[in-house]
């Protein structure tokens, strides 16, 4: 598919996906959630990336749905209804996503925007960034999985709060209340996102995404006995991968492992 609404290129082991219409704050259209859907799907068969960046050219990193494309195609509430129901294939591509995810929020973020970076594994925010969740004052109620990711994210009051009020919450108020795991100044942002990812694939791909799904099943309010359980049937698999050898010789050898995902 020839992208024209976002970037999507490799680096080493990394797959950077950026919504490029800068414009328009990077608003999605359905023409834009086909090509992040491809893109992911391309990024998850190719066993050479380890991980993923998803971030956004311009002032913005997702401002919710562009209104434009709804006008385009017809008017009225079911149209908002049926259309924002369309960036659906894009988060549960990457909810599904069984490598590490990082979501660089380089400016607004509003709507459904919220959900795309919030369905990632991790989120770094530049110092510019903005998080603004305005259902309630539009008459409307979180959707695309906002109200499934704020009550993991947040404690329940903060989630409450910040759905009620439709209040616009700053960088350092997102990495205060963990909505971020860290706030770097604006124009560091990508360098330190990919450091990040370099950094975060240099262990056994089979070990992490295995460690994936046990952390996301514990955030789902796994029952502790079931979890232990859970850990040690996972824990049985990735000792019998190749690239558990591999880290006992390099450990024995004094080298850093060269792991291959088998």
């Amino acid at each position: 598919m020839a992208y024209e609404n976002i970037l999507y290129e490799k680096e080493g082991r990394t797959a950077i996906l950026t919504l490029n219409q800068p414009e328009v704050m990077n608003a999605y259209t359905r023409k834009m959630v086909r090509e992040i859907a491809d893109a992911l799907d391309d990024a998850a068969r190719d066993d050479a990336i380890r991980g993923l960046i998803v971030t956004g050219s311009g002032r913005g990193f997702c401002t919710g749905v562009n209104n434009k494309d709804i006008e385009a195609k017809r008017t009225g509430v079911r149209s908002i209804v049926r259309h924002e129901l369309r960036l659906y294939p894009a988060i549960q591509r990457l909810w599904d996503f069984d490598k590490p995810t990082i979501c660089a929020i380089n400016g607004m973020t509003a709507g459904a925007g919220t959900s795309l970076a919030m369905v990632c594994d991790i989120r770094i925010a530049s110092d510019q960034a903005k998080f603004l969740l305005v259902w309630a004052r539009r008459g409307m109620v979180p959707d695309n999985g906002a109200s499934y990711f704020l009550v993991r994210h947040l404690n329940l009051s903060k989630a409450y709060e910040l759905t009620y009020s439709g209040d616009a919450i700053g960088a350092d108020e997102m990495e205060r209340i963990g909505l971020v795991s860290k706030v770097v100044p604006h124009d560091d942002l990508m360098k330190e996102t990919k450091a990040l990812a370099i950094h975060l694939t240099k262990g056994s791909p089979i070990a992490t995404q295995l460690s994936k799904q046990l952390i996301r099943r514990a955030a789902m309010e796994q029952d502790l006995y079931l979890q232990m359980e859970l850990e040690g049937s996972f824990q049985r698999i990735a000792t019998k991968t190749e690239d558990f050898k591999e880290m006992a010789l390099a450990t024995k050898e004094k080298r850093e492992p060269d792991f291959k995902g088998k």
